[in-house]
């Protein structure tokens, strides 16, 4: 299965909340064009539906990923930024350069 419906059963579980009453904020995140991927990755079930072939290259959509786990999850309010971490000098990307620096992300229950 995948991390983020893994991640969402479990809270809807442990806490007893609807995926209905879930707002999903994607942060940055690179884009796909930017997110290239040796083309054997193109035969994955799971990543084939979410990116595109060019020349000997897959590039992967994995905002869209995200947001299709969400939706099949029973989650309406889906939110994304869409800033490209490998663009926006603002933030890093580790496939601009090995860096040290990492983007987190987070989970907030709200009462």
């Amino acid at each position: 299965k995948k991390i983020f419906t893994k991640t969402i059963e479990k809270i809807v579980n442990k806490y007893k909340v609807s995926p209905k009453d879930i707002v999903v904020k994607l942060g940055p995140a690179i884009s796909m064009r930017n997110y290239e991927l040796d083309k054997e990755f193109s035969k994955k079930p799971m990543f084939a539906p979410f990116g595109e072939i060019k020349g000997d290259k897959f590039y992967l959509n994995i905002p869209a990923m995200i947001k299709k786990e969400a939706k099949e999850l029973g989650i309406i309010d889906i939110k994304d930024c869409s800033i490209c971490t490998y663009e926006n000098w603002n933030f890093h990307s580790y496939r601009r350069g090995a860096q040290k620096e990492r983007i987190i992300n987070f989970i907030s229950l709200i009462k």
